[in-house]
């Protein structure tokens, strides 16, 4: 390994999976040790011959991931009485760490932002959502929103997925009646596509731990990513704010600046 460097990325319940993997490998050990939720895997290859590695705390930290972004497509977080706990407190935890991520929803995403507990994001204030725990108001959470018009659950995806396709039917989502939202291996997924590619441009040029919350909100990623457009065909929805990102303190900057401060 040149490097040990990840930028952890995940759609649907693998959105909600990856905000737990971005956290640092002491995190998640100190964070399941309260949850009950251990972590401390060993990998088997069984392919030829039995074999496995050594338990993760026994790495050398070098070999083991290094997170230095995220990017949630719809997250789903599934939360079970005793059976599924949840991600919160993993959401709380990167809530404080300065690290860039995005999380992108759909217009049109029943899945993700209603049939989530919580729901990745909601307009009230008033309402948990996994964004808000992501990046409560006031915070230093380097998290940032962003909603697709005319997205669906699974158009992010470059094949059609039997479940997607029940997710985004219209007997089972009422988001939208009057739009036809994005079908996979289309226009948002070639959004999806060129938002990853950037993401990884911006982090490949970043060093890690010299930027600061300011220079990522300000960054040319997040310059062409809080546009009407950004790629020219897919559109996003404005926030309260006016702009087309989310983020802690979005609204307070808008009351600033509307109070004619610089």
């Amino acid at each position: 390994m040149t490097s040990n460097k990840v930028i952890f990325a995940g759609h649907s319940v693998g959105g909600a999976h990856a905000q737990a993997a971005a956290c640092d490998f002491e995190q998640l050990q100190d964070i399941g040790g309260k949850t009950g939720k251990t972590f401390n895997p060993i990998i088997y290859d069984r392919e030829f011959l039995p074999a496995s590695t050594e338990p993760l705390s026994e790495w050398n930290p070098a070999h083991r991931a290094s997170p230095v972004g995220l990017l949630q497509l719809s997250p789903i977080d599934q939360k079970f009485p005793l059976v599924a706990p949840g991600m919160q407190p993993y959401r709380e935890a990167l809530s404080v760490k300065p690290m860039p991520m995005v999380m992108a929803v759909g217009e049109c995403d029943c899945p993700s932002l209603t049939g989530s507990t919580p729901p990745a994001w909601k307009e009230e204030n008033e309402s948990p959502t996994q964004f808000r725990q992501l990046a409560p108001e006031g915070g230093s959470s380097w998290a940032v929103a962003t909603r697709i018009a005319k997205g669906s659950h699974c158009g992010y995806l470059t094949e059609p997925d039997t479940l997607c396709q029940v997710s985004d039917s219209k007997k089972e989502c009422h988001l939208c009646p009057n739009i036809e939202p994005y079908a996979p291996d289309g226009e948002e997924s070639a959004f999806t596509t060129e938002l990853f590619r950037r993401f990884i441009a911006h982090q490949s040029k970043s060093a890690q731990g010299e930027a600061s919350r300011d220079e990522w909100l300000k960054s040319s990623f997040m310059v062409w990513l809080n546009r009407e457009s950004p790629d020219g065909t897919v559109k996003l929805l404005p926030f309260r704010s006016g702009q087309y990102i989310d983020y802690a303190g979005a609204e307070t900057v808008l009351k600033v600046q509307g109070a004619g401060m610089p």
